[in-house]
């Protein structure tokens, strides 16, 4: 309850309303890690904090100087010295604010008092950290408030409000998402090595893709979530990130291949992975048509918009009004049709940024990023991934040859009925790399599936 509510409950008359905190700007939020981590423990700056912290004096520092700083400073003296945290911690005896150089190298001003605009709103209650929050607000430069008697440190960035919180705080609390994310990370292993199998077999569903999808972005948000205590821990937060790092592994690229399996659009457009040296500088355009093949990987946008409206068959040969599935294995008319591009897969990357975590957990939520029509009857629909996933697990094999294997074959399906001389044909492959590709396709069918793939050798 704020002040004066219960007395205005008494008399009879209309209770204040406390003022909402506004919402913090996209810049704050993009410049808060940077400035959290010139605050991490092991750094000058946060060694001076603590020396203010244990010596119960309270602060006010300002960390950056420039004439609109210099338009509310009133008083104090100009120094222009060298930063140093035992300077720091004198200087903050005296009532006044500190004021830095922008890049903290200098303490440029001492015992400042400071002037900002009454008229910025701000939800602090003490002196200090009232002026603090509308000095961030007012200049754009970020300020610390130090609590002489809750000996908390507190940092304002325009209209975000960060408590510095010990180490010890942070690490209990990585420490238990920690423990979380082993468990998610399990969960991950065990859903990839189930939809490995069921690509062997095709017998894939867009509710196992969808289910591989969940598991990656579970893992990938709680991993940022420990990435930001690892740097608020600075030096503290180094075996931290040796785990996560461990943990994590390449999930993120990982995420791209599941997507790229899956994706059901692609638009005319080039272009390869990050993580691939070697950029396609050309490509032809194509026709914003359909295709008919059922086995291919290449679905277009205006087809994919039939879909998700009702108005025709979808990607993958199921038409949701009647839930009959149909898969003919046609032969397909567009040149290429297994290739996905980068522009396309960051954009199903920001789509599933997009959803919250509360949406993460149907499943339906994460139809529609990657162009299918988010109802339960089309979790049911039959898949077949391109092959860019099971193709990586193949050793010595550059992404380059892998996707001139999928735009040659277009599916996993079919690159495992390939035989040797189908896979020399391919451009780039030759006959030991063939034999190579031939030989760990087989070991894979084998052991992700009870009945091994007969070919010709």
């Amino acid at each position: 309850m704020i002040p004066g509510r219960w007395a205005a409950y008494l008399l009879g008359r209309p209770a204040p309303v406390a003022p909402c905190p506004p919402v913090p700007t996209t810049t704050a939020r993009n410049r808060l890690p940077e400035i959290v981590t010139r605050l991490a423990p092991g750094t000058p700056l946060r060694d001076g904090l603590e020396r203010i912290q244990r010596g119960r004096t309270g602060g006010l520092i300002v960390l950056g100087y420039d004439a609109d700083v210099e338009r509310i400073c009133d008083g104090g003296f100009e120094l222009d010295v060298e930063f140093a945290p035992t300077r720091l911690r004198e200087l903050s005896k005296m009532d006044g604010a500190v004021v830095l150089s922008t890049d903290g190298s200098r303490i440029l001003r001492a015992n400042v008092h400071l002037v900002p605009d009454p008229n910025l709103p701000s939800a602090e209650s003490g002196t200090r950290h009232r002026a603090a929050e509308r000095t961030a607000a007012q200049t754009g430069y970020p300020v610390i408030a130090v609590s002489k008697s809750m000996r908390t440190v507190t940092l304002y960035i325009d209209e975000v409000r960060h408590l510095v919180e010990p180490s010890a705080t942070i690490l209990a609390r990585a420490n238990q998402a920690l423990g979380t994310l082993e468990r998610y990370k399990a969960r991950l292993d065990q859903v990839c090595e189930q939809l490995s199998e069921s690509e062997l077999e095709d017998v894939v569903t867009l509710r196992d893709a969808l289910s591989a999808a969940q598991r990656l972005e579970l893992v990938r948000r709680l991993a940022k979530e420990i990435e930001q205590s690892v740097l608020e821990l600075g030096a503290d937060g180094r075996q931290l990130a040796l785990q996560l790092e461990d943990l994590v592994g390449d999930s993120a690229w990982l995420r791209e291949l599941l997507i790229r399996d899956y994706l059901a659009c692609e638009p005319a457009g080039a272009g390869v992975p990050a993580h691939d040296a070697v950029l396609r500088t050309s490509t032809p355009q194509r026709e914003n048509t359909a295709c008919s093949c059922a086995d291919h990987g290449h679905v277009y946008v205006s087809e994919l918009e039939r879909a998700m409206t009702g108005a025709g068959v979808p990607p993958h040969g199921v038409d949701l009004r009647t839930s009959t599935p149909q898969r003919e294995n046609t032969a397909c008319s567009c040149a290429g049709h297994g290739h996905v591009y980068v522009s396309e897969v960051e954009r199903a990357m920001a789509g599933l940024d997009s959803l919250s975590d509360g949406e993460l957990l149907d499943l339906t939520n994460l139809a529609a990023p990657l162009g299918y029509p988010g109802t339960i009857e089309a979790l049911d629909l039959p898949m077949r991934p391109r092959g860019y996933r099971v193709l990586t697990r193949i050793p010595r094999l550059r992404f380059t040859h892998i996707e001139s294997l999928v735009d040659s074959f277009g599916s996993l399906q079919g690159l495992l009925v390939a035989t040797t001389s189908d896979l020399q044909a391919v451009d780039g492959i030759g006959v030991p790399r063939a034999r190579q590709i031939r030989d760990g396709l087989t070991r894979l069918a084998e052991a992700g599936a009870d009945n091994p793939f007969e070919r010709e050798r």
